[in-house]
């Protein structure tokens, strides 16, 4: 949904329709964390926004989801 977000460490944060927010590596577009948003009945309107340690997610029915941040994993 929308365009995806760039993180301060380099990667991007997409968002689905079926409210489950991606966090890619930049060189490789491969995921590196999830997070799952949304309210029963409600599906996320517009791409996440990263919000501190956590991510913005504004829904259908006009609220807002706050899950956290996707982390990277650890190598």
């Amino acid at each position: 949904v929308g365009a995806p977000a760039a993180l301060p460490d380099g990667r991007w944060l997409v968002t689905d329709r079926a409210g489950i927010v991606t966090a890619l590596a930049a060189d490789t577009g491969r995921p590196t964390g999830r997070a799952s948003v949304g309210l029963p009945g409600a599906i996320p309107a517009a791409a996440g926004v990263p919000a501190g340690d956590a991510v913005l997610v504004p829904l259908t029915d006009g609220s807002a989801a706050l899950a956290p941040l996707p982390t990277a994993a650890k190598e």
